[in-house]
């Protein structure tokens, strides 16, 4: 064979090494990922010998985490704990096996279950307010029995403390509904309803309600409209200010600068507007909006201990 004929040959074989690349890497990522761990834990398999090791004894011997991580379900459907006997574990709920066990329910509705418990627990205890509007949902709109309205409670009461993010749930009902704009419209009037259920909206709520808004593509007139009377307001004064200044940071009771500062720090930590870049321009103006009201909060106290 002649030289040139060599060279196509090395060419090829160099291209074929390096369309296999991205594969292999996107599998161990996935590994990574069962391990409840991130997938730039790759990067270690560079490190010499050690790294190799470690790699073969992770991904190739070790069993991934039991249950639902920060990165999805548990693939072998096991349940969070130590792990089943079984020797056909139960997938968990949410799971779109687990969905068709629950038939009578609407198509994707586990998952919009899911999504309402998520949004009554992100501001961090869920409100007997809250429970109400999920459970006049569950008798009043879905008509459910008794039986599954039982299986409907269960489903909101694990949903609300797994790993699994709303986003997740967001886009599953969404997959599952996309050709449905009413459907999709009355699952974000319901998310609302839940999110102002207690009268006041947390930043954690109106976080998800844009994330579930940008994902399903509609818009919310209840939430628009809620923005446009948040941004009539003045700021309130007084008593009534601080109160108001202290629960946007997330403050109860009597506070101290240290208290102020603390919480300032974690808040900027979590919606600052490059935070959330990645996830969209309507999320990025959402965050912008939140750290204006942060800062102004922050601003009051700061006057008031003078540091």
């Amino acid at each position: 064979m002649s030289e040139a004929g060599d060279a196509v040959i090395v060419g090829i074989g160099g291209i074929a090494q390096l369309a296999l690349i991205w594969p292999s890497v996107a599998i161990a990522a996935k590994r990574w990922h069962d391990r409840g761990k991130s997938g730039w834990w790759y990067l270690i398999s560079f490190i010499p010998f050690i790294g190799p090791l470690w790699v073969v004894i992770e991904l190739g011997f070790l069993s991934g985490t039991h249950g639902p991580n920060r990165f999805g379900y548990d693939p072998l459907g096991r349940t969070a704990g130590r792990p089943s006997t079984s020797a056909s574990p139960p997938p968990p709920l949410g799971d779109q096996q687990r969905e068709s066990d629950h038939s009578q329910l609407p198509n994707g509705f586990v998952d919009l279950i899911s999504m309402l418990a998520k949004m009554a627990k992100s501001d961090g205890a869920v409100s007997p307010e809250e429970v109400a509007v999920v459970d006049a949902f569950f008798q009043e709109v879905l008509s459910l029995s008794n039986e599954l309205r039982k299986e409907a409670i269960s489903i909101f009461t694990l949903a609300k403390d797994t790993g699994v993010l709303f986003e997740h749930h967001a886009r599953r009902f969404y997959q599952s509904n996309s050709d449905n704009h009413d459907l999709l419209s009355g699952a974000l009037s319901l998310l609302f309803s839940v999110a102002t259920a207690d009268d006041e909206m947390s930043s954690e709520e109106e976080i998800l309600i844009s994330q579930a808004i940008s994902i399903f593509g509609v818009d919310c007139p209840e939430y628009t409209a809620y923005r446009a009377r948040q941004r009539s307001r003045s700021s309130p004064r007084g008593e009534a200010g601080e109160r108001h200044y202290a629960s946007v940071l997330g403050l109860r009771g009597r506070t101290t600068k240290e208290d102020v500062r603390k919480a300032y720090r974690d808040l900027v930590t979590q919606y600052h507007p490059d935070k959330v870049a990645h996830l969209g321009e309507k999320l990025r103006t959402v965050a912008e909006e939140e750290m204006k009201k942060i800062n102004e909060a922050y601003e009051y106290f700061r006057r008031k201990y003078a540091f």
